[in-house]
C-alpha cells in the first residue's frame, strides 16, 4: 500500500510541485511570437498595398507572367506605398532579386 502512495506521489504531485517553483521570465517562444506579430503586421500593411496597387493597374487578380515588385525594396529604405510598386515578369524579378541579395545600392 505505501509504495503504491509514493509512487503515485512521483507521478503526479511532484511534477506539479516542480512546475510551480519555476520563476516566470519571458520566453524564447514568447519573443519569437512578438517578432512573428510584428511580421504579420508589416506583411498585412504590404499585402494591402499590392491588394491597391493590382486593382489601380487593372490587373485585381495578377497578371499572368508577372509579379508585383518593389521598386526601392523595403529593406534599403524603399516605402510600402503603391507608387514604389512594379509590375515585372518573373524572370526580371528573379534576376532583380538576386541582384538586390547583394545588398541595399
Amino acid at each position: 500500500m505505501s509504495r503504491s502512495l509514493i509512487a503515485f506521489f512521483i507521478c503526479v504531485a511532484l511534477p506539479f510541485s516542480v512546475v510551480a517553483g519555476q520563476k516566470e521570465s519571458t520566453s524564447k517562444s514568447d519573443r519569437n511570437s512578438k517578432a512573428t506579430k510584428k511580421d504579420s503586421e508589416t506583411y498585412s500593411q504590404s499585402a494591402a498595398a499590392k491588394a491597391q496597387f493590382m486593382r489601380e493597374s487593372g490587373y485585381r487578380n495578377g497578371r499572368p507572367g508577372y509579379v508585383v515588385a518593389y521598386r526601392k525594396p523595403l529593406a534599403c529604405g524603399g516605402t510600402d506605398d503603391i507608387s514604389n510598386l512594379q509590375w515585372l515578369t518573373i524572370a526580371e524579378a528573379k534576376a532583380k532579386e538576386k541582384t538586390e541579395r547583394k545588398g541595399c545600392k
